[in-house]
């Protein structure tokens, strides 16, 4: 195969499992990141959207453009200066991007965006699929929104694919790290009543999902990257604690509590959000991992 792909944002723990699996697929890498690290397998390029920098060369002979360059969303609280580096990081940041691909003499034949599906809002009793409507004005819909609203900026000759993707279950990283200590404890904390629904993908679906974008030819404009059984936020942490600790004590958070801890981050917790992938399952995407306990039980081996 020996195409190129250019993977931005490669230093997360996404992008390095992304790398890995492009590679043994046959491609080849190019890492596009802030700040090169010595020892990587990868051609590594170096680029500072803020200063509208780019390392020359770093898109000659690309394939293929996968843009997941953002910063965490859970990472700290919401301050002003913190919406800004997450707007930054993903809108801005994907400007630049696109201004340099329609720069190129020869740009490459596809660019996939990760996208959120916080796009969607609050939507309790709801299924979700790609048809579904954006949710009202709030941070992080509106960023969703303008981050999907970049690609549209991109050379229309180059096919381009929106990812919306759930939070993503990886062994040690992610939102699992996050569940791990208490649970390992034996504590399953629950939000409010746990009531809201939970959508989340196991890390080898992604990757083989977003490989598979490359591949194919006749792809929708949007896809969900959600495995097709979304559970209780209840019910998620049970199954965590069930697998991770000796016992399992439940333990009720107030969301005023969150609040007082996260600020404005905290109401992501306590949203309620089925999302469905059902254009993937219309093409008939076969996921390793298409339930919680398989997806657990995989990355939770003793």
């Amino acid at each position: 195969m020996n195409k190129i792909i250019a993977v931005c944002g490669g230093s997360g723990f996404i992008g390095k499992a992304m790398s890995v699996y492009l590679t043994s697929m046959g491609y080849q890498v190019r890492i596009i990141t802030r700040t090169k690290r010595p020892g990587r397998s990868f051609a590594q390029f170096e680029w500072d959207p803020a200063r509208e920098y780019l390392e020359p060369g770093a898109l000659d002979g690309v394939y293929g453009v996968v843009q997941l360059a953002g910063e965490s969303i859970e990472k700290k609280r919401w301050t002003a200066s913190r919406k800004k580096v997450l707007y930054d990081s993903r809108v801005n940041s994907g400007r630049f991007l696109i201004k340099c691909i329609n720069q190129q003499v020869r740009p490459p034949k596809v660019y996939l965006s990760m996208a959120g599906i916080g796009i969607f809002g609050d939507r309790p009793g709801e299924l979700l699929d790609e048809s579904a409507p954006p949710g009202p004005s709030s941070f992080i819909s509106d960023l969703s929104r303008d981050w999907e609203g970049v690609v549209s900026g991109l050379d229309p000759e180059v096919r381009k694919v929106i990812l919306r993707t759930s939070p993503v279950l990886s062994r040690g990283e992610g939102i699992l790290k996050k569940f791990y200590l208490p649970a390992s404890l034996g504590i399953a904390p629950v939000f409010g009543k746990g009531e809201q629904i939970y959508s989340w993908i196991h890390i080898e679906d992604l990757v083989r999902i977003f490989c598979r974008m490359l591949t194919r030819e006749d792809t929708a404009p949007v896809y969900h990257v959600t495995a097709p059984a979304p559970v209780s936020q209840k019910e998620f942490v049970t199954r965590i604690t069930r697998l991770a600790g000796p016992f399992i004590l439940k333990v009720p958070v107030p969301r005023w509590g969150l609040k007082l801890a996260l600020g404005q981050l905290a109401d992501t917790l306590f949203e309620s959000l089925a999302v469905m992938p059902a254009k993937l399952l219309e093409e008939g995407f076969e996921f390793r991992y298409p339930d919680l306990d398989s997806a657990l039980k995989h990355l939770l081996k003793r």
